[in-house]
């Protein structure tokens, strides 16, 4: 991979080199053939670098999924999972032939002591609906009588609670009853900076954050090659392969609607 812009818009370059080629000369065959297939030799670029990418982000994330079991053991934080790559360099595919956006998801599951409830879209739409996930507090007194330490959130005291310890999911990256994504996805950026260090991949590769409100991207470089990987993170609708994730959509969406993604 070389050195690319790092920006949020994604590129068109293909398409709109694709097209300023064509024109210019008399081909007894279909202009809208020849079109799609500049287009596609373009977009198709090297699959081999592709898979590399794929294989180096699959080895990374596969480093950070150890640290992020060992850190937030014990937490009330969302507890992650293995990253799924998805995507379309995952697909083997890209729509820019720089600066490759490598994505994958990252599926959450309530910490101990609450449940996630996925409330979707009544509006008719049974295709990409929005969801907000209400986050509950359950009761763990039986399991402290089983040599659970942690204190029940709904049978004990504030003043424990608070004395004792570590506050609630809804305390720290919930917005009233529901996880916040912009919150979550500045927790993920916290984690990624705190945990990069002790990766492997720290001694010859270097880091930087970049900007962004709905997920986590970085870009990582060691002089000679360079990637841009996204984490998103999502939660399970049900024992279904669908999920809803931070993903945004175009236009505006409001920090609490998940939609359903992948």
């Amino acid at each position: 991979n070389e050195e690319g812009g790092v920006g949020n818009e994604p590129g068109n370059e293909a398409a709109n080199a694709a097209n300023n080629d064509v024109g210019n000369e008399v081909d007894s065959r279909d202009p809208d053939d020849d079109v799609g297939r500049r287009v596609m030799e373009r977009i198709q670029w090297p699959v081999q670098d592709l898979k590399k990418g794929c294989k180096w982000t699959s080895a990374l994330m596969k480093n950070f999924a150890t640290y992020f079991q060992r850190v937030l053991a014990d937490s009330f934080y969302p507890v992650l999972h293995p990253a799924i790559g998805v995507g379309s360099a995952f697909e083997g595919w890209s729509p820019r032939e720089q600066d490759v956006v490598y994505q994958v998801l990252i599926p959450m599951t309530p910490p101990r002591g609450h449940s996630f409830h996925l409330e979707l879209e009544t509006t008719g739409q049974t295709h990409m609906r929005n969801a907000s996930i209400r986050v509950q507090q359950e009761c763990t007194c039986m399991k402290k009588q089983q040599g659970n330490k942690m204190l029940c959130f709904l049978h004990h005291s504030k003043e424990e609670l608070k004395t004792y310890q570590d506050p609630s999911l809804l305390h720290t990256l919930c917005k009233d009853s529901y996880p916040d994504v912009e919150k979550t996805a500045r927790w993920f950026c916290q984690l990624v900076r705190a945990i990069w260090p002790a990766l492997p991949q720290a001694h010859n590769w270097h880091l930087v954050l970049l900007p962004s409100r709905r997920s986590c991207q970085f870009k990582v470089s060691n002089g000679v090659e360079s990637y841009r990987i996204e984490l998103l993170f999502g939660v399970r609708e049900g024992t279904s392969d669908v999920f809803v994730s931070s993903q945004p959509r175009h236009g505006h969406t409001s920090s609490t609607t998940w939609p359903e993604s992948f």
